[in-house]
């Protein structure tokens, strides 16, 4: 629609995962306490400042919540901001998980949060989906086409719209549960060998 002069000019092409959900049970730890998980870089365009605010204004209502970061250890710059918003109690960063441990929070975790402010696919969302980890992803770029009905998406520049689907999770087991049915419905439709099709395809109709 917003670029009518390229129709049948474009193909997309879907990508796939090959994390493995049914690694063993790793014996390392996660948090007893109910906790978010958050995977992957932290560059500005992750949105994960946001992220820390939005945790910090649903600490006060759940004060047991957690953040588990998955990634590089914290930077001065985040550790001062986690201290200014009394977060050094409510995260957890694990600066490296196997994939078996990183499976084990997956499906361990209130849900797994994906606040960026675009990205070109977002493969840590299918390894949400075929985890049993439901998501709470923002509502741009193309997260709404990988996630479909399967998550809870948000405005990632609204704080306030970021820490409403936290609490909603949180405060809704129920749904968390259909979150998880539909992700595991909703992962089927990526592959490695629909991403090979949909390529030769693009090929195909190019060269007739």
């Amino acid at each position: 629609d917003r670029y009518p002069l390229l129709e049948g000019k474009i193909w997309v092409t879907h990508l796939a995962t090959e994390f493995n959900p049914c690694l063993e049970d790793s014996d390392d730890p996660i948090p007893s306490r109910p906790f978010f998980l958050y995977v992957g870089a932290r560059w500005t365009y992750k949105n994960f400042n946001n992220l820390l605010i939005a945790l910090a204004k649903i600490v006060s209502k759940m004060p047991e919540v957690l953040l588990c970061v998955v990634g590089s250890p914290f930077n001065s710059t985040e550790k001062e901001q986690i201290s200014e918003l009394n977060l050094d109690n409510h995260i957890e960063n694990f600066s490296y998980a196997s994939d078996a441990h990183l499976a084990k929070l997956y499906r361990n975790c209130v849900a797994f949060v994906y606040p960026s402010l675009y990205e070109g696919f977002g493969i840590p969302l299918l390894e949400a989906m075929i985890c049993q980890a439901p998501i709470i992803a923002s509502n741009t770029s193309s997260f709404p086409e990988v996630v479909g009905d399967a998550g809870l998406l948000f405005d990632p520049t609204s704080v306030a719209d970021l820490a409403d689907r936290l609490l909603f999770l949180l405060d809704n087991p129920a749904e968390r549960d259909i979150l998880i049915t539909k992700g595991l419905e909703r992962v089927k439709h990526f592959s490695w060998d629909k991403t090979v099709d949909q390529t030769v395809e693009a090929y195909r109709s190019v060269l007739a």
